[in-house]
C-alpha cells in the first residue's frame, strides 16, 4: 500500500480523536464504514492517513481498517 492508493473503509470508528486538553476521546461525527478514501500518509507501514473526499475529512486508520479497491499512480 502507498500514498495515492485508492481504499473503502470497512470499520466504523467510534471516536474521531482525542481531546488534548482534557484527554478525552471525542465522539466520531461521521459514517466512514464502506465510504471510498484515499491514503495521504503512512506511519511505521501500520497506520495509515486516509482522506475521505465526500466528506472532506481525514482519518487514521490501521491495514485491518481499510481494503485497497486500487493503486494510485
Amino acid at each position: 500500500m502507498k500514498v495515492g492508493d485508492l481504499v473503502r473503509c470497512t470499520w466504523q470508528p467510534r471516536t474521531e480523536k482525542v481531546d488534548p486538553i482534557t484527554g478525552n476521546c471525542i465522539e466520531m461525527k461521521y459514517v466512514i464504514l464502506n465510504k471510498l478514501g484515499i491514503i495521504t500518509k503512512i506511519f511505521d507501514g501500520r497506520v495509515y492517513t486516509i482522506f475521505f473526499p465526500d466528506i472532506g475529512i481525514e482519518h487514521p486508520l490501521a491495514t485491518s481498517a481499510f481494503e485497497v479497491i486500487s493503486e494510485g499512480g
